[in-house]
Order: C-alpha cells, then structure tokens, then sequence
C-alpha cells in the first residue's frame, strides 16, 4: 500500500480527484486531496489567498492527517507548490509527480512561464475583479481543459470551477530544483492544449527525473483515469 497526497491545479478543486483516488484505493492504496484555499467548497475569501497560504494549509493537512511516506503528486499549476512541500521533513515525501504541471527554478514564478497573450489576459481579468481572481469562458476551458471530454462531461466539470486567484501565480520560487533530493518524476500528456509538449519537455530539462507519457489532454484524470491510475501505481510501487 501507498499513500499519495494530491494537489489540484488552477479553478479546479479536490473534487477532480474522485475517479482517481476511487481505482487507486479499490487496489489497497490510501489517497487525501483537499481544495487548496478560495478553490472547491473552501470559502476563503480568494482576494486575501496568496502562496503562503496554500503551503499553510498543505502544512496543516499534512500534520492533522499525519502523513508519511507521501506520493506528492501535482497538476498543472500545483507544479510551483510541489518543492516547497518536499521541504516539509515531516512529510517525509518519497516521490514527487508533476502532472502536466509548471516548473518554476529559483526566482522564477508562474507567471513568467504562462505565454504572453495568455497572461495579459489573466493580468487584465483579476485588475477588473474584486476578488482578485481570474477566469475562463466554458468555451476556452472546453478547448484548454477538457478537449477530450464530451460535450455533456465538459459543461458539468466546468460548473465545478472556481476563480483563480492571482498572487499565488506571482510568487517568485525561493527553492533551488538542485535540492530535491526525493524521486521526481514528470508526466507529459501528450495532447496537451496549456502545457504543449514542446513546453513540458523545457520543464523536464530543469529537473533530475524520470518522464512517462498518457496520451491525453490536460485533464488527465478526468478524461483517463485508469490509465492514470496504472501509472501511479507503477511509480509508487
């Protein structure tokens, strides 16, 4: 048995999770997730949510669940958070896994990885919203997202979406990649709208670690969970 601890990504929640979590613990492993602040059901109030406090809430929810051993796995935009919580001794993490997700190096933030158009758009929603938050149209989420999903599938996840706050996308890394010292690993989705191929091997470069591939968008475990699934079973094994 292993324990894994996940991490959504931007406007998704916990609840993206569910079907993952459901093979993996139907094989004997034992899975958390939680929505990160002002994401999912957490109803902080996302103009106040900045880097520090979603490692204050991993800290928390790692120490009240006393997690050992961990299988870090991240998505997306968790990417930036995956160093700093291999940082925590006491969750003594045994594998990182970015999935699909954002490497940021020392002094680099999310933002400055995110293509141009993409964050100006970004910049210029939150400047307009009192939440401090930004947001995507169902069609460009349909396109970004859940490209291999249909119709009918992609509308309900999309209701399950929430803002996402900007600051904590700003936060310049304070972590050398050189000082991980735990297994990384790297999975490409290869049909990947927001983190295309050529961009995720660009992250690879920056890291020691092992690269595995599913042949799906970015919402991998949404669209294939079992593959997902099999392959985390593999890295944890």
């Amino acid at each position: 048995m292993a324990n894994f601890l996940f991490v959504h990504g931007g406007m998704h929640g916990a609840w993206c999770w569910v079907k993952v979590i459901d093979i993996l613990e139907a094989g004997g492993h034992h899975c958390l997730d939680m929505d990160l602040p002002g994401a999912g059901l957490d109803r902080t109030p996302r103009k106040d949510v900045t880097f520090d406090t979603y490692l204050e809430k991993i800290d928390h929810f790692i120490e009240v669940n006393d997690l050992k051993d961990i299988n870090l796995v991240g998505h997306s935009i968790a990417g930036m958070l995956l160093p700093q919580i291999a940082l925590d001794e006491r969750a003594g993490v045994n594998n990182i896994i970015f999935l699909a997700a954002y490497v940021t190096e020392y002094e680099q933030s999310l933002m400055d990885l995110v293509p141009a158009e993409r964050r100006e758009f970004f910049i210029l929603e939150t400047e307009n919203s009192p939440e401090k938050s930004f947001f995507v149209e169902f069609e460009n989420a349909r396109n970004l997202y859940f490209s291999d999903l249909d119709e009918e599938s992609a509308k309900n996840y999309y209701s399950l979406l929430t803002p996402q706050p900007l600051e904590p996308c700003q936060h310049k890394s304070d972590v050398e990649l050189s000082s991980i010292e735990q297994n990384v690993h790297y999975i490409i989705c290869k049909k990947d709208r927001v983190l295309p191929n050529d961009l995720s091997l660009e992250f690879i470069k920056k890291l020691n670690c092992d690269v595995h591939e599913i042949d799906s968008g970015h919402d991998v475990m949404l669209s294939h969970p079992k593959e997902l699934a099999k392959l985390l079973d593999e890295i944890a094994s």
